[in-house]
């Protein structure tokens, strides 16, 4: 029997869903662009209302719509966030019991070529960004917000300086989950001056447009992380993925 042979049919739901998904995104939809119901989906298809439903639930998990119940309700459409990736390659890793000390060793990789990335093609409103990041982070590096928030952001920015969308979302989500698989530590003054003098010198390799050294600053201040969490928290390491939702 040939492989297309053993190959199970596509369900009616998954195709619905595929193709509302190309028309979302190819028409442009705006977000929050009121969809058909149900009924007259079903009725233009010439499919069951359940199939339709199936579809619908389908994108919804997916972050490509909203479904709102009650009078006036229905489905619009939603742009996704790049929580929604980060959040089901969580799960995934869960599934495959990672632990973080392997999200710690992909970030060693991806950062460092982000980093290299963005010092070839960040503007100069990125710079600025990354600017303030930092004099916020100076300003009051005892304020646990401040030096949670803005150094997530620090990443956040750089990645999407290098202007590569699969780079972004991969190290976005790997940062996140890092964070959500660590709990609340209460880093010293020191650590966390210590922390800044390093995106410090991240920052002026990306901005001076040197990617080599950028990289090289970046993969240290990931690896600076992981040798101070395995001084001070040996068993976070080794701590198993958890999908938070």
């Amino acid at each position: 029997m040939s492989e297309s042979l053993r190959r199970r049919p596509t369900k009616t739901s998954v195709l619905i869903a595929v193709d509302l998904a190309n028309h979302i995104v190819s028409s442009g939809l705006a977000e929050g662009t009121a969809l058909p119901n149900e009924k007259d989906m079903a009725d233009e298809l010439g499919v069951g209302r359940a199939s339709i439903r199936e579809a619908l639930r389908l994108l919804e998990t997916r972050g490509l719509i909203r479904i709102r119940s009650g009078p006036g309700g229905g489905p619009t459409v939603r742009k996704p966030e790049p929580s929604d990736f980060s959040s089901a390659l969580e799960f995934a890793l869960q599934a495959e019991r990672a632990t973080l000390a392997e999200v710690l060793r992909a970030r060693e990789d991806l950062s460092p070529f982000a980093a290299r990335l963005a010092a070839s093609r960040i503007t100069a409103k990125q710079v600025r960004e990354l600017r303030q990041v930092l004099d916020l982070l100076r300003a009051d590096p005892t304020n646990d917000e401040v030096f949670a928030t803005q150094g997530r952001r620090f990443e956040a920015l750089l990645a999407e300086a290098g202007g590569n969308v699969v780079v972004r979302l991969m190290v976005d989500s790997l940062v996140a989950i890092q964070w959500d698989t660590i709990p609340h530590i209460e880093y010293p003054t020191a650590r966390r001056r210590s922390v800044v003098r390093s995106l410090e010198q991240v920052f002026d390799a990306v901005a001076a447009g040197d990617g080599a050294a950028a990289e090289a600053a970046m993969q240290a201040f990931v690896r600076n992380g992981a040798r101070y969490w395995r001084k001070f928290y040996p068993d976070l390491l080794s701590r198993p993925i958890r999908w938070t939702g």
